[in-house]
């Protein structure tokens, strides 16, 4: 009885731990795609993409590869963070979510500008991004 408290209290704690570490880092494992915590993001003085959604619903997924492509060809000029909504309950409720996937742009002072909710075509996105000064 005492090894299997002890094999369940050593499974609790590193519960604790990875969860932890997890909340910690911004980046998706699933999707892979943000480097860079949404904290961070904000405070770099350059515009933010901010994509919250799941790995789990259909139209996130179709954002995945639009996101991961504006990655790449902004790189360093726009911050493009995913937020996944069920890892980062606390983020959903500061910028009232209401529904995924919805995508938050941020200007250099990191105050939101702009907010689109669904499926956002790249050049609808690269548009919004070009009027906030972004590129």
């Amino acid at each position: 009885m005492k090894m299997k408290t002890a094999k369940l209290a050593i499974a609790l704690v590193l519960a604790l731990v990875l969860m932890t570490a997890s909340a910690s880092c911004q980046s998706s494992d699933s999707t892979g795609l943000s480097t860079i915590s949404l904290e961070e993001a904000l405070s770099n003085g350059r515009i933010t993409l901010a994509d919250f959604g799941s790995d789990s619903c259909i139209p996130c997924k179709m954002m995945e590869p639009i996101l991961a492509g504006l990655i790449t060809e902004l790189e360093g000029k726009v911050n493009v963070v995913f937020i996944d909504v069920y890892d980062y309950i606390d983020l959903v409720e500061q910028h009232d979510i209401m529904y995924i996937p919805t995508q938050i742009i941020f200007d250099s002072s990191g105050q939101e500008i702009q907010r689109h909710m669904g499926v956002w075509s790249r050049e609808d996105i690269l548009t919004e991004l070009e009027l906030a000064g972004g590129y």
